[in-house]
């Protein structure tokens, strides 16, 4: 997606205060040094952290990253989470000479740079010693990180660049020349976004010029970084039917692709969908291209596809008084507007501060809510101001969600100066993370974590000690977060084998903040430390465990 410019003043701020923040960590650790402790009364309920769309204090700095790399101004474009919850952020560096590298970052679940990743956490590569950009991120099964972007080769023109790296960082020399490749276009060319098909494949997209004028670009590339000879001409294609720039796209499971961007001539956003092969989808749209004649969205930033199929499209557009709104659409496979979505025929439109707010990145999550994030209170030609991280919620039907932040929305400042965010992605428990700048005395990598309702497990007392024919009860808590009020089902393990009976013994299913539970220690129990573990399922699926540790004397 390309990154908004503004011209970005300062102002002050109060800082955020880290109170609850370091009472969890007390608390944890004065939980973490009971060694044995007999039964007793019920344990103080425990209060909700937070509310979803808060600002998550477990991460970084009340929620929020800064990460220089240069000392001039670096720009997070991408974002993506690893299967082991570390975060990968990409976006590209200004050296001091004003040339520009792909940057990278990697983060650990709680915030700080990962040491195991490049040097301290960070890596920077140079395509052709002049100015490259990062602009899309990708994560294989197997670990490795694909980055694209452009590349500026002098004497040739600006290329689709692509790089890939292994976990730790460094480039994978199995990958194009020393771990990256550059694709020259009939003119200069830019990659915006990227995507993995299942087999293994990389489909960049973005903008290639034909007689300057700016034409959607594709490229799909074999795992090995050679063009894809079977698809498109030679492994790419330009569209020649429209001025338009590629900023999004998204794979269907059956391998066709869909594109996001705009058509520069009608000034309105644009979809196209390519079959595998490369070739127009013609069921979809007229000839493959949905054109929006709505002045709700002017340029589509982001585009993802619905578990059935559906597409939304997220970005930005102006109403009567030329201010920017966030405007969202979602179609159904066919390219048609979806009529059920929004209140605008298929599409909407969310104010959220006095100047222009624009939406550059989104998501689905596991319940099918929809969250758009972008630039919000940015300048304009008719609007002076300082533009933030903000982020908003939908419903599934297309109406902002009331439960998450304030009126469903949210919006982050990070040191006074004009922020925003570029990319977004959810963790596996439903935590939303963005990426992009914020300004201090430059530019600078801004990430920030935000709260959804969930839940978790813990025991306490954590550790328990109980003599054979006796009986001893510890108190499950169920920290309720971010407003979750949903019931959770709590299965135990079978304690026969050891000789341990539970009350109550089938599976629990509750709503409240604590439930005692009993275990009677039978004279034939097994002497020893048994770590026995407890799994809690919401009525969303998600799984959380928590294993408090029995000794038997």
């Amino acid at each position: 997606m390309e990154t908004p410019s503004f011209k970005m003043p300062r102002r002050a701020r109060h800082s955020v205060s880290y109170l609850l923040s370091a009472l969890l960590i007390v608390s944890a650790l004065f939980s973490s040094s009971i060694q044995t402790m007999p039964a007793r009364a019920a344990a103080q309920e425990f209060e909700t952290q937070g509310t979803a769309g808060d600002l998550d204090p477990g991460f970084g700095n009340g929620g929020k990253i800064i990460t220089d790399f240069s000392g001039n101004d670096d720009t997070a474009s991408a974002v993506a989470i690893e299967p082991d919850g570390k975060i990968v952020v990409g976006g590209t560096s200004t050296a001091q000479g004003g040339n520009s590298d792909f940057t990278l970052c990697r983060y650990n679940v709680d915030g700080g740079l990962d040491p195991s990743f490049g040097s301290n956490g960070r890596v920077i590569t140079d395509f052709f010693h002049d100015k490259d950009s990062l602009r899309g991120i990708a994560i294989q099964p197997d670990g490795k990180i694909v980055a694209a972007g452009s590349a500026l080769e002098p004497g040739v023109g600006t290329e689709f660049a692509i790089a890939r790296y292994h976990f730790d960082g460094s480039l994978d020399q199995s990958f194009g020349s020393g771990g990256k490749t550059a694709t020259r276009f009939p003119e200069d060319a830019e990659a915006a976004a990227v995507a993995l098909t299942a087999a293994g494949k990389i489909v960049a997209v973005g903008t290639a010029s034909i007689r300057i004028k700016p034409r959607f670009a594709l490229a799909r590339y074999n795992s090995d970084g050679t063009l894809d000879t079977s698809f498109g001409t030679s492994g790419i294609i330009v569209n020649t039917l429209h001025t338009s720039r590629a900023q999004a796209v998204a794979l269907q499971p059956d391998n066709k692709i869909v594109i996001a961007g705009e058509d520069k001539d009608a000034q309105n956003f644009v979809l196209f969908r390519y079959n595998s092969n490369g070739s127009a989808d013609t069921s979809f749209g007229i000839a493959g291209q949905v054109i929006s004649g709505s002045f709700l969205i002017s340029r589509a930033h982001a585009v993802a596809l619905q578990p059935d199929g559906k597409i939304v499209v997220a970005g930005f557009g102006q109403t009567s008084i030329f201010k920017d709104l966030f405007g969202v659409s979602r179609h159904n496979t066919n390219g048609s507007f979806d009529g059920t979505f929004g209140s605008l025929g298929g599409s909407l439109r969310t104010s959220i501060s006095s100047r222009d707010d624009r939406a550059t990145a989104l998501t689905i999550d596991s319940n099918g809510k929809i969250i758009v994030a972008g630039f919000v209170g940015a300048p304009s030609d008719v609007f002076q101001g300082f533009a933030d991280f903000g982020v908003v919620r939908y419903k599934r039907q297309g109406k902002v969600d009331n439960s998450f932040g304030t009126s469903g929305k949210v919006v982050t400042d990070f040191f006074g100066g004009s922020d925003g965010a570029n990319a977004i992605a959810l963790q596996a428990d439903g935590k939303i993370v963005l990426a992009g700048t914020a300004q201090s005395a430059t530019n600078d990598f801004a990430v920030a974590r935000y709260l959804v309702e969930d839940f978790a497990l813990r025991f306490e007392p954590p550790i328990v000690t109980a003599s054979r024919g006796t009986t001893v009860s510890v108190d499950l808590l169920i920290d309720h977060v971010g407003g979750f009020e949903g019931s959770v089902t709590v299965t135990p393990p079978d304690l026969s084998a050891i000789g341990v009976t539970l009350k109550p013994v089938d599976q629990i299913i509750t709503t409240h903040s604590k439930k005692t539970l009993n275990l009677k220690i039978k004279p034939t129990a097994q002497v020893g430390v048994h770590l026995l573990t407890f799994k809690g399922q919401d009525e969303q699926g998600r799984s959380r465990t928590a294993t408090v540790s029995l000794t038997i004397q």
